[in-house]
């Protein structure tokens, strides 16, 4: 495999006691980044099957206490996320800068908190420093997106202080709202052993920076393992997921060709509408919730079969939503994957390029339009041709799904040192 040549030195590692941080995973509250990390944890105790995992995530309170690895928070929840006040905020992202100063200059004897100390503690004592996979480093234009891709980078800025190998895991990058955002993300990246990006889109970008380290490879949720398919009834079922992307009028023309489009397909197919939140994080700005309720709203007014809304809790759940209908119209990326693990077609909004990547990796380019380019006519076009090949489709997903996990977990355990 090209471009792993400086992981070589993987191979000298000790499997018994090897350490890994996984420094910056997201909320549990994001099914779809969750499933991301229950297939990275997958990889690593198939590899290092005594390895002392240690997790920093968003949420770590969230999480089922079961499970047999540590969690913590990240530096950025630590610093800044978990604190509701400004002054709190102000004082822990001080600590943060002045520990990582002292640090950079060598300085490695003065912590400035003891829980922050702990933390750093985690990345100096690791073997191996995986970051999860997902879509975070992307911004738009204005200060406060720039700080969230700044909080994202720095945990890359403290683990380039210490000796740990270090891989970044399935990425998307970008879209920037400016370039020298992308500039900055491309030379952090370029410092770690090994980066890999999950879509054509992104590689590309990072492949005008030469980059030496970089893998294209697959979203991590498409190595989770399918249930079986059990549907509980015999009508013919379009499940939806949706967020609230564009703005303004762009929002509303978006949302009433959503709804004719639904509309349109359910009366010419007789299909039952099953509203799907994936993700219900409004904490986060991510309020999948309200938007659903409200769509499904306006269809139920419609006089159309609407059952009523499904909430997924974890990874498990949202494989059995999604084998329990016939087809997706999917805004939310991972509910396509999760509906591509079980083989049900599905069409993709798109909202980023990641999108539109991991369609066309599961050979379902066809099946995905740009929001910006959604219309009642449009979509209700794609949802008809999708619903009359659905049998085609179904087991051309089924192959794509096993043929990447078959490559991917190969590779992986060539990469972890197999």
């Amino acid at each position: 495999m090209k471009n792993i040549d400086n992981l070589n030195n993987f191979k000298k590692l000790k499997r018994k006691q090897i350490k890994i941080l996984i420094p910056n995973a997201t909320s549990p509250r994001n099914i779809g980044d969750q499933a991301m990390l229950d297939g990275l944890i997958f990889l690593l105790k198939n590899e290092y099957k005594s390895a002392k995992i240690k997790i920093h995530s968003v949420d770590p309170n969230v999480y089922d206490r079961k499970v047999d690895y540590q969690i913590d928070h990240t530096l950025y929840s630590w610093s800044v996320l978990k604190n509701r006040n400004a002054f709190p905020k102000f004082i822990n992202l001080s600590k943060l800068v002045l520990q990582y100063i002292f640090l950079r200059l060598g300085i490695f004897g003065l912590g400035v908190d003891r829980q922050l100390t702990s933390l750093i503690n985690d990345y100096k004592n690791a073997d191996l420093i995986v970051f999860a996979g997902g879509g975070y480093l992307r911004s738009r234009k204005g200060i406060k997106q720039s700080l969230n891709l700044f909080m994202q980078l720095l945990h890359f800025k403290f683990a380039e202080l210490f000796s740990a190998k270090k891989i970044v895991s399935p990425i998307s990058v970008g879209p920037f709202g400016c370039k020298w955002q992308e500039k900055i993300v491309a030379g952090e990246l370029s410092k770690m052993d090994l980066v890999a990006v999950r879509e054509e889109i992104s590689y590309k970008m990072l492949e005008k920076y030469k980059m030496k380290n970089l893998i294209l490879s697959s979203d991590f949720a498409l190595l989770i393992k399918k249930i079986n398919k059990k549907k509980v009834n015999s009508d013919f079922t379009l499940g939806f997921t949706v967020r609230e992307w564009l703005k303004g009028n762009k929002y509303k023309k978006f949302e009433d060709s959503f709804v004719e489009s639904i509309q349109k397909f359910s009366k010419n197919t007789g299909a039952k509408i099953q509203p799907i939140v994936q993700v219900d994080a409004s904490m986060y700005g991510e309020d999948d919730a309200s938007v659903t309720k409200k769509i499904a709203e306006k269809l139920g007014k419609k006089k159309l079969g609407v059952s009523k809304i499904i909430k997924i809790n974890n990874v498990n759940e949202a494989l059995d939503v999604y084998s329990n209908i016939d087809l997706l119209l999917g805004m939310r990326m991972h509910s396509n994957i999760f509906a591509a693990i079980q083989g049900t077609p599905f069409v993709a909004l798109s909202y980023e390029y990641k999108t539109e990547g991991i369609a066309k990796q599961l050979s379902m380019e066809k099946y995905c339009i740009r929001c910006e380019d959604v219309n009642k006519d449009s979509l209700y076009k794609i949802l008809m041709d999708a619903y009359k090949n659905r049998s085609y489709l179904r087991k051309e997903l089924i192959n794509s799904v096993e043929e990447i996990q078959n490559r991917e977990i190969k590779r992986w355990g060539n990469i972890l040192c197999k």
